[in-house]
């Protein structure tokens, strides 16, 4: 079964890239997304395409990242996937932002936060509004960087998101040392590192 591998491939290559082996990660992605393209699943297509640029984004390519999410967004519209359009403008505007494309980052992760005000799954808004954060965060704009960060944080606590709670508030801290608000950051620094602690 051709479509079983595929999917046994592109599952490989996920879990050989959480463990920091690019190499044979982009290899089972890549073979993964061969076979997807032989048998042509758009939906699967379009699901190791965006397995595979995000590994690039890990790596550090993100022109390679950013041109794989390209092809990706357009046949997640085509498929009518709205998760896997969310993942892929996500990928975009987060290749856009190590690119110093703060315009058009911007521009996706809008439409990613559209996509996430419509969606049951809280942890996309949580997403959408961090990585916004963080468009607004290389703008410089301080102020708009807190409301988004805020509203992640919100988020992740109400879904007790460890991991999103720590980002959130570690990302706050950054922004009020910037603005000067010693007392805010280290109370934001101080809470990330107990729940941290506590998570051990």
């Amino acid at each position: 079964n051709r479509s079983a591998l595929g999917y046994d491939l592109s599952e490989l290559a996920t879990v050989v890239f959480s463990k920091g082996d690019f190499k044979q990660a982009i290899e089972s992605g890549q073979d993964a997304l061969q076979i997807h393209r032989e048998i042509n699943d758009d939906h699967a297509i379009c699901s190791s395409l965006f397995t595979l640029g995000n590994i690039y984004l890990q790596k550090g390519d993100s022109e390679t990242a950013l041109k794989i999410a390209q092809e990706s967004v357009e046949i997640s519209k085509k498929v009518n996937d709205s998760n896997l359009t969310f993942l892929n403008l996500n990928l975009l505007g987060n290749s856009n932002i190590r690119l110093g494309n703060l315009e058009d980052a911007k521009s996706y992760l809008e439409q990613a936060l559209e996509i996430a005000r419509q969606s049951p799954n809280k942890d996309q808004l949580g997403m959408a509004n961090l990585n916004l954060g963080r468009v607004y965060w290389h703008r410089g704009d301080l102020q708009k960087a807190l409301e988004h960060y805020n509203a992640s944080l919100q988020i992740a606590e109400s879904t007790a998101s460890t991991k999103g709670i720590t980002a959130n508030l570690n990302n706050l801290a950054l922004v009020y040392l910037n603005q000067g608000s010693y007392g805010e950051a280290l109370r934001c620094h101080q809470r990330a590192l107990s729940i941290r602690e506590k998570a051990k």
